[in-house]
């Protein structure tokens, strides 16, 4: 918890879920790791389109990498 509240003023919303997403899995031993890598990568990715395009609500961006 502490490393996603020390990354998500850096990084955004997006990339720290992703990273947190697979860490987690990876954490816990997860025995489908390519499922939790493509869900990590997926799952944020077509939220941030979805909330930022569709619904027109502002997602938390980073300092150092900012999505379109």
């Amino acid at each position: 918890m502490a490393l996603t509240m020390f990354a998500l003023p850096r990084l955004g919303m997006v990339w720290t879920s992703m990273l947190i997403f697979a860490a987690t899995a990876f954490l816990i031993r997860t025995s489908h790791p390519r499922t939790a890598i493509i869900c990590a990568i997926t799952v944020p990715l077509v939220l941030y389109g979805f909330f930022a395009h569709v619904a027109s609500v502002a997602i938390p961006q980073g300092n150092y990498v900012r999505l379109p």
